[in-house]
């Protein structure tokens, strides 16, 4: 069976990895080297992120996370996670920090349920759009209409109305869900419209579910890079 553009298989496993990675493997000669370097990558963590450098912020503490296994360092990478589009990954990865055998200090608990609240509306605005319903009148010619839709987008994209332009494609996208490909084309719209983030999750969802061509998982990433630099 084909995947589902709203597939979340993934997710719990890679959650899993996320919060539990291999310790470091880099040797230390004592505690306090260890620290200190933990505590000199959080903090070029942090100045990447000051940065809009999400990207570099992320790495940063993906290397510093093992080497202590803090929670406030895994809540840095998480928050810059759910920057980068990655709200399904993030939710995940807090309902695990909330359900797991260990008590959370009251600051992190409260830092991990805002995260997770942030990370699950911006899921179900994703899903509102891979679960759009077609309108009625547009069934009476599915295929006609869907090239008529996308034309109508192009058309109000390159007259600079973004917000039609993604309204249209994702009225053409459930007439033809096979074609995913044009909910790439709804991100730019998107970004276009002053919704990056919407647009960085749109598409980091459709490339994790699998469902894009090669060719299409290119553009997605190259409208994702897009859309978080629109947003820093």
């Amino acid at each position: 069976m084909a995947p589902r553009a709203t597939s979340l298989a993934w997710v719990e496993d890679l959650a899993e990895e996320v919060i539990s990675p291999r310790p470091c493997a880099q040797q230390f000669p004592d505690l306090e080297t260890r620290v200190a370097e933990h505590d000199r990558l959080v903090e070029a963590g942090s100045a990447a992120n000051a940065a809009a450098d999400w990207d570099g912020a992320l790495t940063l503490f993906d290397q510093a996370y093992p080497m202590l296994f803090k929670t406030s360092t895994l809540l840095s990478a998480l928050s810059m996670r759910l920057q980068r589009g990655e709200a399904a990954l993030t939710a995940a990865c807090c309902r695990l920090l909330l359900g797991g055998e260990g008590v959370l200090p009251p600051e992190e608990r409260a830092v991990t349920e805002a995260s997770l609240a942030q990370a699950e509306e911006m899921v179900a605005r994703v899903f509102a759009i891979l679960e759009a319903e077609p309108n009625a009148a547009d069934l009476m010619v599915p295929l006609d209409r869907h090239a008529a839709l996308c034309s109508r987008a192009l058309g109000a994209s390159e007259d600079g109305r973004h917000g039609d332009a993604f309204q249209a494609y994702v009225s053409a996208w459930p007439l033809q869900r096979q074609k995913p490909g044009v909910l790439v084309s709804a991100a730019s719209s998107l970004v276009g419209d002053g919704r990056a983030d919407l647009a960085a999750a749109l598409c980091v969802q459709l490339i994790d579910a699998g469902v894009l061509s090669a060719a299409e998982e290119e553009a997605a990433a190259l409208e994702a890079a897009a859309a978080q630099r629109e947003g820093a």
